[in-house]
């Protein structure tokens, strides 16, 4: 009884390795910047870039109840800088830099604050949801 138990047991063990396997999903980034992204503050913020013109409209978590802000900038060689201001919740404004993590040419996986004024902006580093 024994002895069919481990041949059992291994031939079990050797179908696992037989069966094939689903593939690990993985995210492609976009050759493109414009999208949604999700912030390290937890807010969501839907980029449009319109030549080297970059829009975005930003929420809170709470689909925006807690703040909103928008921004406009330049995009220039892997970085855009440009104005935002709250328009929900809050009172903030001021400019922000930006560093794309990734390229248009190979792929946009985020970006990142490399350099800020103002008050009341708490994101530093943006990514792009998979799926």
């Amino acid at each position: 009884m024994v002895g069919s138990l481990k041949v059992l047991a291994i031939a079990a063990l050797g179908l696992l390795f037989v069966i094939p396997q689903a593939p690990a999903t993985q995210c492609v980034s976009p050759k493109a910047l414009s999208g949604r992204y999700v912030a390290n503050d937890g807010g969501n913020y839907y980029l449009k870039k319109i030549g080297s013109t970059v829009w975005w409209m930003g929420e809170s978590p709470d689909d925006g109840y807690s703040w909103t802000n928008v921004f406009k900038g330049t995009y220039d060689n892997g970085t855009f800088s440009g104005n935002w201001a709250d328009v929900i919740g809050n009172d903030g404004k001021g400019t922000l830099t930006l560093r794309l993590i990734g390229s248009i040419d190979t792929g946009v996986h985020g970006f990142e604050r490399i350099d800020a004024s103002g008050s009341g902006f708490s994101g530093v580093r943006w990514q792009r949801p998979c799926g």
